[in-house]
């Protein structure tokens, strides 16, 4: 876009900017904190016909839109997105989305499939979302149910709605409730496994649990990391007060896992694709999962891709601790009653009115094959609040480009406005 005015009638600047056709608009969202800019409009055509087959095209071909919507200074480090597709691979499906984030494009995103939950029942624009005036309000439960697709598979999404005034035809989200999501068969791989991580002269030993709930996950408690277990069993301050001394151990862990456990991680159904299989994060855990602890909440700290952390307890984490779970004989499918997960951003007291927005629900509800003869795979439920922060329309100006700039060794950045650029914290 350029800025360049040649009178007083040309159109105000908020205006040319948000009009050029070049334009990335988004609407802002954030689930329990943690963000989710979704993409309306702005990409260039996406080649591919399956939705993986795009993943890829992303990857090797249009990157730099990711970096120019993740990184600063349009983004920062923790920043979180997610592209929608018109279209579903599944005959049923009602529209698809890409996640991406610091380091590149995940498989599954809980929070941000909450988040789309709402946004997509709100909406009324069919340029992106030609399906809408499909989503057929349950008369008895006063749900919509939403079939999105990620790169994991099928998502079922049931967002409770509310009439609009004076539009007995028309209906948006309730943001009173929670939305409501059925993973893709959750599993755990194996748990008890063992690492070595170096400790100043001497090795440490960490035992943890390895799962999968539409991402590959290792959980760990806070105490196999090396640090005390809180007084409170459920401390979310503990968390934020040590979050820069876990991160460096968790580096410390992925980078273990992958070396020696690196083939565990693979989904066992034939029709899965090799691009999903790799280690997406951890979970570290508060330890309070214990057969007489599960009535009680638990935090759960989600370092993922490039030690982002996440701001929320984690939606497809929250079904890898559910699997886990249930493989330990401490959960069983069928339950009524949910557990709460919470995150670094949670109140101690979920007595409070309000706090239940800062959790995450899980149950499992039904068990499935994820292979021919077994049924070791686990549908999730879980349940989270998301709200609006905004919209965003997002440019590159002609003269803030690479071949613009310097190319001088000694310039600082010269992708600063067109890829942007990311400050570790």
């Amino acid at each position: 876009v350029s800025t360049q005015s040649t009178g007083v009638s040309e159109m105000d600047i908020a205006q040319q900017l948000s009009q050029d056709v070049r334009c990335i608009r988004t609407v802002e969202m954030h689930t329990v904190g943690e963000p989710s800019r979704i993409v309306l409009s702005g990409y260039p055509p996406i080649q591919g016909q399956s939705l993986l087959d795009k993943r890829r095209y992303l990857q090797q071909k249009l990157d730099k839109y990711r970096k120019r919507l993740m990184f600063e200074p349009r983004g920062h480090y923790e920043m979180y997105g997610a592209l929608l597709f018109p279209t579903s691979d599944y005959p049923d499906g009602h529209i698809s989305v890409i996640f991406m984030h610091n380091e590149g494009y995940s498989t599954m995103c809980g929070h941000a499939t909450i988040a789309l939950g709402r946004f997509l029942v709100d909406t009324q624009d069919t340029s992106f979302f030609p399906l809408r005036h499909s989503l057929i309000p349950n008369p008895v439960t006063h749900e919509v149910e939403l079939k999105l697709q990620a790169p994991c598979g099928l998502v079922k999404t049931f967002v409770k709605i509310k009439p609009q005034p004076n539009n007995s035809n028309k209906f948006i989200s309730d943001p009173t409730q929670p939305v409501r999501f059925h993973s893709v068969p959750s599993f755990c791989i194996a748990t008890d496994l063992q690492v070595d991580i170096p400790r100043g002269a001497n090795s440490q030993s960490i035992t943890f649990d390895l799962a999968y709930g539409g991402a590959f996950y290792a959980v760990v408690s806070l105490e196999q990391l090396g640090f005390p277990r809180a007084t409170n069993s459920f401390a979310p301050s503990f968390f934020r007060n040590n979050l820069q001394q876990i991160k460096s151990v968790v580096a410390q862990l992925c980078s273990a896992i992958n070396q020696k456990h690196s083939q565990l991680i693979k989904h066992p159904s034939p029709s899965s694709d090799p691009d999903l299989n790799f280690l997406y994060g951890a979970l570290v855990t508060d330890g309070n999962d214990e057969n007489d602890s599960l009535s009680k909440p638990s935090t759960t700290l989600c370092i993922f891709a490039d030690a982002q952390v996440d701001r929320s307890p984690c939606g497809s984490g929250t079904c890898a601790r559910i699997a886990v779970q249930h493989k330990r004989g401490q959960l069983t499918v069928g339950s009524s009653t949910p557990r709460y997960f919470g995150s670094l951003l949670s109140p101690d007291d979920l007595s409070k009115s309000g706090s239940e927005t800062f959790y995450f629900t899980g149950k499992p509800i039904e068990q499935v094959s994820l292979a021919e003869g077994d049924k070791s795979g686990l549908i999730v439920e879980v349940g989270g609040f998301a709200f609006y922060t905004g919209t965003a329309s997002f440019v590159v100006e002609d003269d803030d480009r690479p071949s613009s700039l310097s190319t001088s060794p000694t310039a600082p950045l010269d992708v600063l406005g067109d890829q942007g650029f990311l400050v570790p914290i």
